[in-house]
């Protein structure tokens, strides 16, 4: 059950973060990354990528999107990369 629960939280965020914006209206965005996207990143990912600003793990910053495409952890339009 808890397999399902990551994935489900990580698919809803890489469609928030990936799909283009006209996909999705902002208030179906804003439901849906409070709701699935954002528990899931602060329980399981923050901790290394994005709590303490000074102590990035990886260089990977999950807490900025320009950060994630910069680094190409995220390919807007390419949900399947």
């Amino acid at each position: 059950m808890m397999l399902k629960s990551v994935l489900s939280g990580l698919t809803a965020w890489l469609l928030i973060v990936a799909m283009p914006s006209e996909a999705l209206t902002t208030d179906e965005v804003e439901k849906l990354f409070v709701h699935q996207v954002f528990p899931l990143l602060q329980t399981k990912c923050f901790v290394c990528h994005g709590d303490d600003p000074t102590d990035i793990r990886g260089n990977l910053d999950l807490t900025r999107r320009q950060h994630m495409i910069d680094r190409q952890a995220l390919i807007p339009g390419q949900a399947q990369q």
